[in-house]
């Protein structure tokens, strides 16, 4: 196609020598009743026209004209054959340029010659400017000159029947010009085929495939429209159409003999796409399931299978748009199927997620309709990333149609979407209820922030179920001073003296999507009930739920404890949650930024008491400004950890347990950093990973790399004590199995690495799992950064481990490993390679030593390293602080 700006001032040579055509100008009444025949093609509004195709051009005046009738066609497509006309028309175009702004979206179609016949570039011409606009037909009106047509020159007529046959007919004539000269088909009409398919033509689109497969193999198609209709089989409502189509008896015959045998193929496929999609469902959906599985729909609804722009599924790489595959389903409604899940643009949700998943906290996501069903496909397979272990985005679909949702489990494979733990379906005409419902009386799922799909009124419903959830958790914070008179400071006394008639509270709250903390959690619980006090863990139940303010303090409210116990937290982050009468413990594991925020700090109180893990943070948190802070070290929870009488057989020589940590490539900005800091890493033979080690590793990188980008804060040092600890692990590894030692390596990541996939045996849940593996092997290895007063050391201990760890600088500090075990005897060290293999062989080739370092190192941690000994010492602190407190207000 042509623009007309392109032609003015540069008239092709065969229109520079034609006289321009003088005709009268037309008058705007007469171009309003031509365009208000745009009815005929299902337009019920004539401001929904956006596009005209003008046969026989009047000049300027004519488009004028036509755009005051309808000022919402903005897109014109003029097809005028005689030279005289063109050239009429482009010199109004240069005057009215001339004269000020014109109209920027005219094309000139390509018949600046006579046509006999049909006019094939009518056809072309057409096709191609409704494609480029992508606007269905409803949205073109045809405007044929009257003063065009049966002037003699017989350049009109084949335009006018080219145009009847295209919105209309879809005849012989424009399947043949579909075919090439080798009977293959253009792949321009095949673009064409889906076009109309889409646009609300299903009907036009049938016919022009079987015209057309009259001429080629049906097999040679690419038009994934059509293929789509025919192998899907829904024919049935053309069946009675047939009778109206112009073709001989035997056509008709043959036509309907493969309409039946489609319809019948359709069926077979829809109905086991069904089942396997029932079968999905019922795992999980049981009640979902029953309601389905015999379930008669009220509506037919058919689909076509055709490409948009989807995304693109590229696994290890974020989502980007691209070409794909999705179904389009619709209904029957006269003589027109009409379209139920319209193509949209991914690009604004697309960047949307991309957006999100730079957050540190990944958004839930509620779909409002499966109408949307690409984005809950593409929502499974482009997974956030977390380094949070268990965790699982939750997704939420909501679709109040059964009969769509039959039609799409019909259609699509929505297997592995039925079986994922992390959606939730509310499916059927209550829906929209029971969404609401489920939030209202499940405070641990929380409401999406992130919604697609979703309209006003249900937005409003969320919002408001949203407001009553903390008008809730405030309501419960208000009843506290009812539920905790002011007797209750005495009653605590008694509690932790053994005075009351009832058992001590304790209070934990913890997360499941830890490695390490909940099951501290379950162990410290453990050592409290085992002294007579009544406990209470709260935690996520599914990899879904998130832990929210209304869930803490429902739970204190009707749990009312006497002590809450924390690990990593502090009672601040939890302020407005937690009684001030209550003391809290929180026991420190691992040194993490908010634990030195001097605002929390400074509103801790005499009944906050903090217990660091490793023994020179006792002296930093008390610097910090802790008011009470004690060493307590790991310990193993001997219930569970313990020897069996008789001991499994030792069929693990050496067991590694450890996640292999996942750092990336390293900062962008900084191209060669992530090599040059393997290379230093794996090269030296400190192996202790502190702050002081990266740092001036860091300093050495800057220097030799030279760059000069500022990260912010603590981003690039907590990058390489990452990576120093990845690599570290790795080449502890790598000594082990380059000398042919036998390994078991448990953990999340191995897997990844092909040196050691081999040996990779996926992680160990801890508790009797975890405990097995213990028992069953000659040595555990120990590698940590810190300290080896790690609870993996005693616990493989008190199952009958002998335990290999690397040394670290703190090991003979007071209150660390060596006051814990005795180094040499109870527990085995190496500082380099050479020690390292050197000790296991010995190990792994001398079983009575084995043995006599089990013999004594076992019974010591039974008798000092237990859990027990642990809520001991937390007890003896609060039960001080307690009376402390309680005697300062009474003498007050």
């Amino acid at each position: 196609m042509i623009r007309v700006d392109q032609l003015i001032g540069n008239l092709p040579s065969d229109l520079a020598d034609v006289t321009p055509m003088a005709l009268p100008p037309p008058c705007e009444g007469e171009v309003k009743a031509s365009v208000e025949k745009a009815l005929r093609f299902y337009v019920r509004d004539l401001s929904s026209l956006r596009a005209a195709i003008v046969v026989g051009s009047h000049g300027m005046a004519l488009i004028r004209a036509m755009q005051a009738a309808c000022p919402s066609i903005a897109r014109f497509l003029v097809l005028e054959p005689d030279p005289s006309a063109l050239r009429a028309l482009l010199m109004d175009a240069e005057s009215a340029r001339e004269a000020g702004p014109t109209l920027d979206k005219i094309f000139i179609g390509d018949v600046l010659r006579p046509c006999t016949g049909c006019s094939t570039d009518a056809y072309v011409e057409t096709c191609e400017f409704l494609l480029q606009e992508r606007l269905p037909l409803s949205q073109v009106a045809v405007y044929v000159h009257r003063e065009s047509v049966g002037r003699g020159s017989g350049v009109y007529e084949p335009i006018v029947a080219a145009l009847d046959d295209l919105f209309w007919s879809n005849s012989q004539v424009f399947a043949s010009v579909a075919i090439g000269a080798d009977q293959t088909t253009v792949p321009f009409f095949e673009q064409w085929a889906d076009y109309l398919a889409a646009s609300g033509q299903p009907f036009h689109a049938l016919k022009f495939y079987y015209l057309m497969r009259n001429q080629v193999e049906a097999s040679r198609l690419s038009s994934r429209v059509i293929r789509c209709w025919v192998n899907a089989g829904h024919f049935e409502p053309m069946l009675e159409w047939l009778d109206s189509l112009r073709m001989s008896n035997e056509e008709r015959s043959i036509l309907r003999r493969d309409i039946e045998k489609a319809v019948e193929e359709a069926r077979a496929t829809r109905r086991a796409q069904l089942d396997k999609n029932l079968d999905a469902l019922k795992e999980r959906h049981p009640n979902l399931h029953e309601l389905l599985a015999n379930y008669q729909p009220c509506e037919e609804i058919h689909d076509a299978l055709v490409a948009d722009s989807r995304w693109v599924i590229r696994p290890e790489q974020e989502p980007v748009v691209g070409n794909a595959d999705r179904a389009l389903f619709f209904t029957k409604k006269g003589d027109r199927l009409l379209e139920l899940n319209a193509l949209s643009n991914p690009k604004p949700l697309h960047d949307a997620l991309l957006e999100a998943s730079d957050k540190d906290e990944i958004g839930e996501i509620l779909i409002g309709s499966l109408r949307r069903y690409d984005v809950l496909l593409n929502l499974l397979r482009n997974r956030p990333t977390t380094n949070f272990p268990n965790f699982q985005q939750a997704i939420y679909v909501v679709e109040e149609s059964l009969d769509f949702f039959h039609a799409l489990l019909s259609t699509v494979d929505l297997a592995a979407c039925l079986k994922e733990e992390r959606i939730t379906w509310f499916i059927g005409p209550n829906a929209r209820e029971d969404v609401v419902r489920f939030f209202r009386d499940n405070p641990m799922q929380r409401i999406p922030e992130f919604r697609v799909n979703v309209d006003q009124a249900l937005e409003a419903q969320l919002d408001a179920t949203l407001g009553q959830l903390i008008a809730r958790a405030d309501a419960v914070v208000r009843s506290y001073p009812t539920l905790y008179g002011p007797s209750y400071p005495q009653e605590l006394c008694d509690v932790l003296n053994g005075r009351a008639k009832r058992p001590l509270r304790v209070l934990f709250p913890t997360s499941r999507f830890t490695d390490v903390v909940q099951y501290c959690a379950r162990d410290l619980a453990e050592g409290f009930r085992a002294l007579g006090a009544e406990t209470l863990i709260i935690k996520e139940e599914s990899s879904t739920e998130r832990m929210s303010a209304l869930a803490v303090a429902e739970k204190i409210g009707s749990f009312r404890p006497d002590l809450v116990v924390l690990l990593d937290h502090l009672r601040p982050e939890k302020l407005s949650l937690i009684p001030s009468c209550i003391p809290v413990a929180t026991w420190i594991q691992d040194d993490l930024p908010w634990l030195e925020d001097g605002d929390a700090i400074r509103q801790l109180g005499p009944l906050d008491f903090a217990f660091a893990l490793y023994a020179p943070w006792v002296t930093k948190f008390r610097a910090l400004g802790y008011p009470h802070v004690e060493h307590l070290p790991n310990a193993a929870n001997t219930a569970i950890y313990r020897r069996l009488d008789p001991e499994p057989t030792k069929t693990i020589d050496v067991a590694y347990i450890t996640n292999l940590i996942e750092v990336g490539q390293g900062p962008s900005g900084v191209p060669g950093l992530y090599e040059w800091l393997e290379r230093a890493i794996v090269t030296r033979d400190d192996d202790v990973s502190d702050i002081d080690f990266c740092t001036n590793l860091l300093r050495e990188a800057k220097e030799e790399l030279r760059f000069r980008i500022d990260f912010g804060g603590d981003h690039l040092l907590n990058y390489v004590w990452q990576l120093r600890r990845r690599l570290n692990r790795q080449k502890i590894l790598s000594w082990l199995v380059d000398a042919c030692v036998p390994v078991a390596l448990y953990g999340r990541g191995w897997e990844k690495d092909p040196r050691f996939a081999g040996i990779a045996r996926g992680p160990v849940k801890p508790g009797e799992e975890l405990a097995d593996v213990y028992r069953r092997s000659k040595i555990v290895l120990q590698v940590n950064e810190h300290h080896n007063c790690h609870q993996r050391v005693f616990e493989a201990i008190a199952s009958g481990a002998c335990v290999v760890a690397r040394r670290t600088p703190v090991d003979e500090t007071p209150g660390e490993l060596s006051s814990c075990l005795s180094i040499g005897s109870q527990i085995h060290m190496f500082s380099n390679r050479e020690e390292l293999l050197s000790l296991t062989w010995r190990l792994l080739d001398d079983e009575d030593l084995r043995r006599r370092t089990i013999e004594s190192a076992s019974p010591r941690v039974h008798s000092e390293h237990t859990y027990v000994s642990r809520v001991r010492k937390i007890l003896a602190a609060v039960r001080e602080g307690v009376e402390r407190v309680a005697h300062s207000k009474a003498a007050a």
